[in-house]
C-alpha cells in the first residue's frame, strides 16, 4: 500500500511517515498542495493524508484538484477542529478528518488509514458460513 503524506510542517510529516512505515506501508511525502497534486497525478496511491493549511495551494484546493482525476481516499489533517472546517473538508472531497497536536496522532493516522483503506478497497472477509464484503457492505450466508 502506498500512502502520500502532505504537510508544510516537515517534523510532523516525518513522524507520520515513521509510524506508517513501521506498520508496513510505503510512504511518499510532500510539503505543499501543488506537489501533492503532482504526486497524486504521477503515482498510483492508495491513500492521501493531506494538511488543510499549506503554501502555494491549500489542502482544500489540492483535494478538489485531485478529485478531478482520482478517487483515492483522502484524510484531511488540520489543526482547525470546528465543525464548519470539517464540513468544508468533506465538501472538497475528503473522506475523513483528523486533528494533530496530541500524543495519539501517529496512532490515529495509522488506524484511520487502515479503516479508510479497508472500506474503500475491495475486500471480502470469509468465515465458514458468513462472508462480509466491505465495499458493498453486504453479508452473504453460505451453506
Amino acid at each position: 500500500m502506498k500512502i502520500l503524506v502532505v504537510d508544510d510542517e516537515q517534523l510532523l510529516v516525518k513522524g507520520i511517515k515513521f509510524n506508517l512505515e513501521n506498520e508496513g506501508y510505503q510512504v511518499l511525502t510532500a510539503y505543499d498542495g501543488a506537489a501533492a497534486v503532482e504526486l497524486a497525478r504521477r503515482e498510483s496511491l492508495d491513500l492521501i493524508i493531506l494538511d488543510l493549511m499549506m503554501p502555494q495551494l491549500s489542502g482544500s484546493e489540492a483535494c478538489m484538484k485531485i478529485r478531478e482525476f482520482s478517487d483515492v481516499p483522502i484524510i484531511m489533517l488540520t489543526a482547525r477542529s470546528e465543525d464548519a472546517d470539517k464540513l468544508m473538508g468533506f465538501a472538497c472531497g475528503a473522506d475523513d478528518y483528523v486533528t494533530p497536536g496530541s500524543a495519539w496522532l501517529p496512532f490515529a493516522s495509522t488506524r484511520r488509514a487502515e479503516i479508510v483503506l479497508m472500506v474503500e478497497k475491495p475486500c471480502t472477509v470469509p468465515c465458514p458460513t458468513v462472508s462480509l464484503t466491505m465495499v458493498s457492505r453486504s453479508v452473504s450466508l453460505g451453506t
